[in-house]
């Protein structure tokens, strides 16, 4: 089977999707926690991405320091002691902005129990869907060629639908 149309690509995913049961069944409070604090620092280093003043940056900053020190606990990480003298942000783009929109209502709706902006969600949904798309042209590849081989790869991960073992196993990477 190859994805000729956005249905057949569709019908794919759905097909090796990992069911939301069964992430929710394994889900500990760590876990929550761990989401919450990669969904934020995600979140807001995008936002500061989009971040028109000094003091929007230096909020932003300040969230991402949280969220940051939140995960290196987590996983039992200390913090670097040697700086950085400097460092350039120059990667904006709308398909940052809008990712950075995503992250940002998903984590108030499933983290702080915010009802859901979805007309802001699929708006800036749409926008990364364009987005993506010119990157892959710029790239040289086609949509069909990218789901074609995102398909072929789990295929090789996956042949049975999606399990945690298959997931680990990476059967895709693996060389003969």
């Amino acid at each position: 089977m190859r994805a000729e149309s956005i249905d057949a690509y569709s019908q794919f995913v759905s097909d090796r999707r990992k069911p939301g049961e069964d992430i929710l069944h394994h889900l500990t409070p760590e876990d929550c926690h761990r989401l919450h604090m990669i969904l934020g620092l995600a979140g807001e280093l995008l936002e500061l991405y989009t971040a028109k003043t000094q003091e929007a940056r230096c909020e932003e900053l300040g969230d991402l320091e949280y969220y940051l020190q939140g995960l290196m606990t987590s996983y039992d990480v200390s913090r670097i002691t040697k700086l950085p003298l400097t460092w350039e942000w120059d990667c904006q783009s709308r398909f940052e902005a809008a990712l950075e929109q995503v992250l940002t209502h998903v984590k108030r709706e499933i983290i702080y129990q915010k009802p859901a902006q979805t007309v802001v969600i699929k708006s800036a949904l749409r926008e990364i869907d364009r987005e993506l798309a010119e990157v892959e042209l710029r790239y040289g590849f086609t949509r069909s060629q990218v789901w074609n081989a995102n398909m072929q790869k789990l295929r090789a991960r996956y042949p049975q639908g999606y399990t945690d073992a298959a997931a680990n196993r990476r059967d895709d990477k693996t060389t003969a």
